[in-house]
Formats: structure tokens, C-alpha cells, sequence
């Protein structure tokens, strides 16, 4: 394993959405000034660990961008592979967007067999990894290129080797070139893992419908609460699908900024970047793709939701009209009683009032107080029997009428 490099550089791409307190307090942290928060053609030096490094950021549409590039101060020679990850050490920043890592050196051996070995023990010093990377290569003016892709991670990591010093110190022409080009790339496999993310969600939270979500027709307390669920559901798929459709139309725009900026790149007779247009084409044949097939099949999935919530619907209307007709026949009954011992109760009470003319009901000494009843109980009788006899006319009149 060769173990030595010369003129080592490491650059990074980072590409951020939303707040960039994290980047503010990296600037803080390296005694930058606050004109560094700014996007702008200027690069801020500081000097990490006492190394050497810049700092310089960019605006690329909705998303921020930022360049850091670290270096030896002064080169004696040959510096070990581990040079890079000491270099990653001084410029170690997140991008949620995504990130790439640019690895320079200069290598005088041009054999690509010899330069792709290297490259691996550069890669597992660098991530310090065991694993063998399997590197797209290329060719950028004088430098070989190999590259290894973690879409999981959302990281690039890209190894080139320069035949001498004036090649190496002429790739900064080409930074902003790409700085933007890669930046398309990241968006295009963010938006990805969103929607991949977005449809796992979705799977996990059982939206393919099931024969238990049409409820139990037996019982009316389960088929509200299935209703209720089916009808939280739908709202929230639909807020999820229309995400996943959104993340779809991102892909199709920063392909199109991606290809363009790609196609500047491939003018050049001596670049040569297959892998880079190979993307290009799997995000059509694959991202694309499958973003389609999966907004249709969850359209679907939601299309029959929506038709088992009018199921539900249907029989729990059913149910409430079938309670309601029982209701009102109760409540009728209970009127119709209310009427007959209303009835009943006002013959009493008139038969009452003319009983008690004809009867004499003794008066009482002031001290006695055994007081003769019979007068009492005999009115009381006669009024309850009249009462009686008048309440079961009454209801044999309401009963011959629904006849």
C-alpha cells in the first residue's frame, strides 16, 4: 500500500436548506469575520489547527452553498494519506442538503491501475473504513478521477490525481462550475430519499387498506370509530402524497439545471465524466420512474380509502335513520300514554266534582281524630274506576286509528 502523496488539498461542498446557525457558529469558532455569513465572490482565510483554509459562500437558488478548502501551510516533500483526514478534522461541516469531499494530490505514476489502488487507500484512510469502494471513474483535463457515492448519506467523495504543480493550481478556475453542478446533483438525490421517505411513512402507517378498515357491520360503536379513522387517514395521505408529488416536480427541475450545467462541462475535449451523465440517466430511468409508479399506486390506495369511508358513511347513516324511526316510535308510545292517562285523569277529576255533591261525608269533632273515611273512600273509588274505564276507551280509539 503506498502510503505517501504530494501536494495534498482537500475542498468541501456543503448544501444547506433553511437555518444556518450551525455554519454561523463554525465562522464564530474559526475567528471569522461576519462579513463570511454573506454570499458573495470573497474568500475568508482562517487557519484551523494550524493548517491553512478558506471559506466562501453562495447562494444557488432556494438552497445556500459552502465552500471550504484546506491545505498544508508549506509542502516539504511527501506528506502521508492521512493527510486528508487531518485536513477533514479543520473543515468538518454538515449540510443537510447533502455534501461532497474533494481530494487533490499530485501523483507522477500515470498507470490508472496503480493511481485506482491508491485511490481505495486514500478512501478507507479518509472514512476510516474497511470497506473496499467499488469508484466511477473519469478524466478532468490532466487529473484521473475516481468517485464513490453514498445516496444514503448524501455525500460524494471524489479523489483526483494531477500529474504535476500546473495542473493541480489550475483547478480552481473550476470551482464555481463545480460548486453549482454538484449542487443540482445533491437536490435531485434529497428529493429522492423525501419521497422514498415519504412513501415508507405511508407504508408503515398501514395505507394500503385492509379488510378490517370496512369495520364490523355488527357493531354501530366500531363502524363510527372506523369511520372516523379511515376519515383522520385520508387527510393525512393526502398531505403525504401531495408532498411525494411536490419532491417529484423538484427532481424534474434541478435535473434540468443539472443536465445544463453538465453539458458545459462535456464541451471540453478533455473532460471525460461519464459517471456524471450516467446519473443524468438514472435519474430519469430510476428516480423519475419510480415516483411515477408510486404516485399511482398510492392514488389508488387512496381512491379506495375514500370509497370505504363512503361505505362507512352509507351504514352508519343507515343506523342513525334506523335509531331515529326507533326514537320517534318511542316517543310516540310514551305521548300516546301520556294522552290516555291525561284522559283518564280529567274524567276522574270531573266525575270527582259531581260525586261529591250527592255523598255526605260526616264532619269530625274537634277532639276526635278518628275521622269516618267511608265518604272518602267511596269517591276515591268512583274516581279511580271512571279513570280507568275512560283511559282504556281512549286507548282502544288510538289503537283501532293506527289500524
Amino acid at each position: 500500500m503506498q502510503s505517501l502523496i504530494t501536494y495534498p488539498q482537500l475542498l468541501l461542498f456543503a448544501y444547506h436548506q433553511g437555518d444556518t446557525s450551525d455554519w454561523d457558529e463554525k465562522r464564530r469558532q474559526w475567528g471569522l469575520p461576519e462579513a463570511a455569513e454573506q454570499a458573495d465572490q470573497n474568500y475568508f482565510p482562517f487557519a484551523p489547527n494550524n493548517l491553512e483554509a478558506f471559506w466562501q459562500r453562495q447562494n444557488i437558488g432556494d438552497t445556500k452553498a459552502l465552500m471550504l478548502g484546506c491545505s498544508y501551510r508549506t509542502y516539504d516533500g511527501e506528506k502521508p494519506i492521512s493527510s486528508f483526514q487531518e485536513f477533514r478534522e479543520g473543515i468538518k461541516t454538515e449540510g443537510n442538503i447533502g455534501k461532497t469531499w474533494v481530494l487533490l494530490s499530485i501523483c507522477s505514476d500515470r498507470n490508472h491501475a496503480i493511481q485506482e489502488e491508491l485511490a481505495q487507500d486514500i478512501y478507507q484512510s479518509f472514512t476510516s473504513s474497511s470497506v473496499l469502494p467499488t469508484f466511477q471513474s473519469g478524466k478532468f483535463f490532466h487529473a484521473n478521477i475516481f468517485c464513490q457515492q453514498d445516496r444514503a448519506a448524501q455525500e460524494n467523495i471524489f479523489i483526483l490525481f494531477f500529474p504535476d504543480r500546473v495542473a493541480i493550481d489550475q483547478f480552481p478556475n473550476y470551482f464555481y462550475k463545480w460548486l453549482y453542478l454538484l449542487c443540482y446533483q445533491h437536490k435531485i438525490i434529497w428529493s429522492y430519499n423525501q419521497a422514498h421517505a415519504i412513501k415508507k411513512q405511508l407504508v408503515n402507517d398501514n395505507f394500503f387498506p385492509k379488510a378490517e378498515d370496512f369495520g364490523n357491520l355488527e357493531n354501530f360503536e366500531s363502524l363510527k370509530d372506523d369511520f372516523i379513522k379511515n376519515f383522520s387517514l385520508v387527510s393525512q395521505h393526502n398531505i403525504a402524497i401531495e408532498s411525494l408529488r411536490i419532491q417529484r416536480q423538484n427532481i424534474g427541475i434541478n435535473l434540468k439545471n443539472y443536465q445544463n450545467r453538465l453539458d458545459k462541462f462535456l464541451i471540453e475535449p478533455a473532460i471525460e465524466l461519464n459517471f456524471l451523465q450516467d446519473f443524468s440517466d438514472l435519474t430519469v430511468e430510476k428516480f423519475q420512474t419510480q415516483l411515477e409508479e408510486d404516485d399511482n399506486n398510492l392514488s389508488a390506495g387512496l381512491r379506495l380509502r375514500k370509497e370505504i369511508i363512503e361505505s362507512l358513511r352509507g351504514v352508519v347513516e343507515v343506523y342513525n335513520a334506523e335509531s331515529n324511526q326507533r326514537q320517534e316510535a318511542q316517543n310516540q308510545a310514551f305521548q300516546n300514554w301520556v294522552g290516555i292517562i291525561g284522559v283518564g285523569t280529567a274524567f276522574a277529576a270531573t266525575a270527582v266534582s259531581v260525586v261529591t255533591e250527592y255523598i255526605e261525608i260526616p264532619a269530625a269533632p274537634e277532639q276526635d281524630i278518628n275521622v269516618d273515611t267511608t265518604g272518602i273512600l267511596i269517591v276515591g273509588g268512583i274516581s279511580f274506576g271512571i279513570g280507568a274505564i275512560a283511559s282504556l276507551f281512549t286507548w282502544l280509539i288510538l289503537r283501532l286509528n293506527r289500524r
